[in-house]
């Protein structure tokens, strides 16, 4: 019976270096926990800022961007078909039918 009590007193003398070494890591995962809550916290806000500015103002660039390229085509486009029109500009459409200077086509035979 001594040898027993002996024995536990030795294994308990030597399980409290590894009861504060426990202690130790629970304070250490506490403080870990703590700092990925303010993690997710902050991501939830940059998140929310995402969709309510970030998004909408990059989706206004990129039709603004869609809609300066598809002015530029036209421009280019002209530009190919009418070289001159960079010197004396576009000319005027031609008149259509019912309006002043309107010439129809010729017949097809």
């Amino acid at each position: 019976m001594n040898a027993t009590l002996a024995h536990l007193e030795k294994t308990a003398g030597a399980a409290a270096p590894l009861a504060q070494e426990a202690r130790t890591l629970l304070t250490t995962l506490n403080q870990l926990a703590q700092r990925l809550d303010g993690l997710a916290l902050g991501a939830g806000k940059v998140g929310e800022r995402l969709d309510a500015e970030t998004l909408p103002r990059a989706e206004a660039l990129m039709r603004e961007v869609a809609a300066a390229t598809r002015r530029l085509d036209r421009l280019i486009d002209t530009l190919n078909d009418t070289p001159q029109a960079l010197l004396f500009g576009t000319a005027p459409p031609r008149p259509g039918p019912g309006e002043t200077g309107f010439v129809p086509p010729p017949a097809k035979e």
